[in-house]
């Protein structure tokens, strides 16, 4: 049996003026699950439940954590440093140290004294000792053999811990959610239904994505995230910040389309000529033409090879003195710009001049190359600068590509031999990889592949992609050698305990028979604490090559993990097959090189200043060229090293390097299983989930 000594904190009944009320014995609060109510308020009636609240704390290496979730059918308010926050039945609450709970309606106020860890393991014994009262109450994890037992003639319950350490850990990440800084004064975040409140998260664990001035940006921002507090969303960018100024044309392309969503997002594509390039299918696709507006014109890709889809995410955007080119992870919906991680790039183009027009680049091919392969015929419009124009896969020649900071990664379904088999997929991956120089630290450095949908693969496809995400030399002329694999992935309590709850699951598609064929070797945790989105689900794609903060390469993409989306190796690996159609973006340390002092912007605002060289007359030309003569560099936002004068872009990659492996009660998401543990809402899976806002649930 346990002893006060062993509580991790205590709440303290109040007087109405604010001091200790001698007459309620202090409530010790374990490791695990409490759960108290009126029988341990002291109080008669029905107002307050038997079982009113469960307050479940847990520790990490730094600290302890609190969460509040109310099961009774009355609320409860909880007062912090900036006020107070009600939190009605099925919700939840971080609270901190000396924060206070009321249990209502009869105001009874409780404070959370949290016991200091070694400086103060037995806090509270004055409190003990004022109440003469010696606390045996012993509260437990929510494993089925923490069973509840009268132990004693005084009534008193006692609940045993399961002897189970797995099940330990499995709570100690049941929702992982920060505690408040009681120092900084931050309010606490309720799961309110749908609607989320923020949390601030202290300052110590949460690094701004702010990028270095005078080198060059990044252009690879996460989207904005409800619920969130702002630190977090620092950097973070949404429709409105992309979708923005005097556009002439839109061309839209992407997987599911919420006509209503984006039409109330940017009123803008209400007036313009929208291209509306798509993969949706069945009622979707006839809700899409009922509802689109008249300006829009709907094109869909062919599909000649059977279980293919449209899945390419990205914007084409023209303007009178340029164009801007964006390529992202999110479905046209609400849910997928509001309540994920979901990253984007983009960049603006000038047109190209007199000395110019014959100029071309990599990114140039890349792009006709992909628009060439849509067989889309082109759109006809006139702009006030240059008259009638016809926008197709040619005329996006016309504007000057040299300063992109990526190289475009690509996927058209088809055969792929010859010449084509290293124009997309994973061999197009292997080709541009090849062509470059690293350093010699990513020697066989690891490899991580994040994603949020699983495709039927084997070891073998397995390899084959390892082995051209492993492509490259060194400076010296070395092969990289082949690196060890990582699948970032969501496990099942991370979806439960969710900013979404098991609704985020659906955007998580992958059925167990395929997650079941991956080794248990290759799981990673999804973790994101150092960005605030640890419960904000990932349906971004990235897949890199690391040494500690600094990246080899990084890429942001469409592309899940499946041959449908990277192809597959034929007939003695000279055929590349390919279903989808998939767009991504790779930055390479020769990129960022050449994008040192690329400032151009349709819009005269340079998209953010946080993020651009917004000191460019701090460097001289001649100390410019120093830079682009100097080897790129890339590095994650918890990257600390000195720059020393070398032209570097800080992205901010969304979870931890390198991934923690899965432990032993870790369990991946399969979206086809049936979890009956309630989540952050009450909800269990399978259920209804709505993406349209003019559809039901589906």
């Amino acid at each position: 049996m346990a002893s006060a000594q062993d509580s991790v904190a205590f709440l303290t009944a109040l007087s109405t003026d604010g001091s200790v009320d001698g007459s309620v014995p202090p409530l010790a609060v374990y490791t695990g699950e409490n759960i108290f109510g009126r029988d341990d308020c002291h109080v008669f009636g029905k107002k307050i439940s038997r079982k009113h609240l469960r307050l479940t704390a847990w520790s990490d290496e730094r600290e302890d954590h609190f969460d509040v979730y109310v099961l009774g059918p009355n609320p409860v308010e909880v007062f912090s440093g900036r006020g107070k926050v009600k939190v009605k039945p099925k919700e939840c609450c971080v609270i901190g140290d000396t924060d206070v709970i009321y249990f209502l309606p009869n105001d009874l106020p409780f404070r959370l004294n949290v016991c200091h860890r070694k400086e103060c393991s037995t806090v509270s014994n004055t409190v003990v000792e004022t109440t003469h009262r010696t606390i045996t109450r012993v509260i437990s994890t929510s494993v089925p053999s923490a069973v509840s037992k009268d132990v004693n003639n005084s009534g008193v319950k006692k609940r045993h811990l399961a002897d189970d350490e797995g099940a330990w850990n499995q709570l100690k990440e049941e929702i992982n959610w920060h505690r408040n800084d009681a120092n900084a004064g931050t309010v606490p975040m309720i799961a309110s239904g749908r609607s989320l409140k923020p949390v601030e998260i202290p300052a110590s664990k949460l690094r701004r994505t702010k990028f270095s001035l005078n080198f060059p940006p990044s252009s690879f921002h996460l989207l904005h995230t409800t619920g969130l507090p702002q630190s977090a969303n620092s950097g973070c960018v949404r429709l409105q910040d992309v979708i923005e100024g005097d556009v002439q044309v839109a061309i839209l392309s992407n997987y599911m389309v919420d006509v209503d969503w984006i039409l109330s997002e940017c009123p803008l594509l209400r007036r313009i000529p929208v291209i509306m390039i798509h993969g949706e299918r069945g009622g979707s696709l006839d809700l899409l033409n009922n509802r689109k507006s008249k300006n829009w014109v709907l094109y869909q890709p062919p599909l000649p090879i059977s279980f293919g889809t449209h899945h390419s995410k990205a914007m084409l955007l023209l303007y009178e003195t340029g164009l801007r080119v964006v390529v992202h992870t999110a479905n046209l919906i609400h849910a997928d710009w509001n309540n994920k991680t979901q990253g984007l790039w983009m960049q603006d183009f000038p047109r190209k001049t007199s000395l110019t027009h014959r100029v071309s680049s990599g990114f140039e091919e890349d792009l006709v190359e992909y628009l060439t392969h849509l067989k889309w015929e082109g759109y006809t419009t006139s702009l006030p600068s240059t008259g009638p124009i016809k926008v197709n896969a040619q005329f996006f020649r016309t504007f000057d590509f040299s300063s992109a900071t990526v190289r475009l990664v690509a996927s058209v379904p088809g055969y792929h031999r010859d010449r084509d088999i290293s124009k997309f997929g994973h061999m197009k991956m292997l080709q541009l990889l090849k062509d470059e120089r690293f350093d010699s630290d990513f020697v066989r450095s690891p490899l991580v592949f994040q994603f949020s949908s699983l495709g039927s693969i084997n070891e073998q496809w397995i390899d084959e992609m390892r082995s051209s995400m492993s492509a490259g030399k060194t400076t010296s002329g070395d092969d990289l050698g082949i690196g060890e694999v990582s699948f970032v992935w969501p496990t099942v309590e991370d979806i439960r305990c969710s900013l979404e709850g098991y609704a985020a699951g659906n955007s998580v598609p992958s059925p167990q028979k395929n997650v079941k064929a991956v080794q248990k070797s290759y799981w990673a945790k999804w973790r994101a604490d150092h960005c605030g989105r640890g419960r904000a689900m990932p349906h971004i794609k990235t897949y890199a090559r690391y040494n500690g903060q600094t990246l080899a390469w990084f890429l942001l993409t469409s592309s899940n993990l499946s041959k449908a989306a990277w192809g597959s190796l034929q007939k003695q690996n000279s055929q590349l097959m390919i279903r989808s159609y998939e767009l991504g973006v790779l930055f390479l340390p020769s990129t960022v090189q050449r994008a040192v002092g690329s400032t151009f912007s349709c819009t005269g605002n340079a998209h953010s200043k946080e993020i651009g060289r917004a000191e460019a007359s701090t460097f001289s030309e001649n100390e410019y060229q120093q830079l682009r003569g100097r080897p790129g560099r890339l590095v994650t936002t918890n990257w600390e090293d000195d720059p020393s004068f070398e032209p570097f872009a800080r992205l901010p990659v969304p979870y931890s390097l390198p991934p923690p492996r899965y432990g032993p009660r870790d369990v991946p998401w399969s979206w086809d299983c049936v979890y009956t543990k309630p989540d952050i809402f009450g909800e269990v899976w399978p259920r209804d989930v709505q993406f349209y806002a003019a559809q039901g649930p589906m």
